[in-house]
């Protein structure tokens, strides 16, 4: 197989990697892994140890590396693996392809110590990053971290050219943050979130449905880590159906701040749908008939009016 390597970048990475399966191939070690990671945590934290960190985090998923790092990462301190898990989210860029398993990980040790992490990350995101598919999942790991680690949500300072789409998400930071604080009363926590409630369902409802739409499409995809999230529909129910009612029928005027994809509108749509079908009523009923006989949404339709009746006939 060595046979192949040759000036092509793209082959010889692939048959580095095939070879990887058959042996070590000796790119490093797990001592050496170590002494790598120990020297970057021991140093000062800066860009430059950050950005190695954040490296070092991807290469444990690599084949390559014979599962070198993976080792000396899980075999870490708890102290110090959290301070290169810190390192690791700080020095990723928007388009990283682990972000969300860095701050997955934070989430998961809830330490006031990652706060600077996950303010980073709390921003609403950019259509620059190629993996948009976790864009949301970023943005809501980070405010479930910061509801773990800290007592409110950083100030943005003031905007002057933040669209509503900004905002939107921005809105939604809020009920996230709320809705995932620990130990606050559900009473407390419809309270927190009734202005938020109140500019999703009026000047933001067409910027509303994107991005709940995004963290629920990356939490279904990564359904291991459900455990994490305080469904919002659970929670604001009757919030989240007025919502839902108010958008379906102007599905075509949705907007988004990151980049469309061909099948972004239609999407968002059918998850308005599903979501009724979740919350709604007969009212949701009589908005949701006229979709039947469509060829990309009816299947849709008639899945979350048979869920609604079925939900209506149950007992309790």
């Amino acid at each position: 197989m060595e046979s192949f390597l040759g000036d092509d970048p793209f082959l010889n990475s692939v048959v580095f990697e095939s070879l990887s399966h058959f042996k070590d191939l000796g790119l490093t070690s797990e001592e050496g892994a170590k002494g790598e990671i120990e020297r970057i945590i021991s140093a000062p934290r800066n860009v430059e140890t950050c950005k190695r960190a954040a490296a070092i985090f991807g290469n444990q998923f690599e084949d390559i590396f014979q599962n070198h790092y993976y080792c000396a990462i899980d075999e870490l301190e708890m102290t110090k693996q959290r301070e290169f898990y810190i390192r690791a989210a700080l020095g990723m860029d928007p388009d990283s392809l682990f972000l969300d398993a860095v701050l997955w990980r934070l989430v998961e040790q809830a330490s006031p110590e990652a706060v600077c992490a996950f303010e980073k990350w709390a921003a609403p995101p950019r259509s620059e990053g190629i993996f948009v598919d976790e864009v949301g999942g970023v943005f809501l790991l980070a405010h479930i971290g910061l509801a773990l680690t800290a007592e409110r949500l950083p100030d943005p300072g003031f905007q002057t050219n933040a669209g509503v789409d900004e905002i939107g998400w921005r809105t939604w930071g809020e009920i996230i943050f709320c809705l995932h604080k620990p130990n606050m009363q559900q009473s407390d926590v419809l309270a927190a979130c009734a202005q938020p409630w109140k500019q999703l369902n009026g000047p933001l409802l067409l910027a509303s449905i994107d991005p709940w739409w995004r963290m629920e499409k990356y939490l279904r995809f990564h359904n291991t880590r459900r455990h994490l999230f305080h469904p919002v529909s659970e929670c604001f129910a009757s919030e989240a159906k007025i919502l839902l009612e108010k958008a379906l029928p102007r599905s075509s005027e949705l907007t988004s701040l990151l980049r469309p994809f061909p099948d972004s509108a239609i999407g968002r749509t059918a998850f308005v749908i599903e979501m009724l079908g979740a919350v709604g009523d007969e009212r949701s009923v009589l908005l949701l008939r006229p979709l039947i006989d469509s060829r990309t949404l009816g299947r849709s339709a008639v899945n979350a009016i048979r869920e609604i009746r079925l939900r209506r006939t149950m007992p309790g």
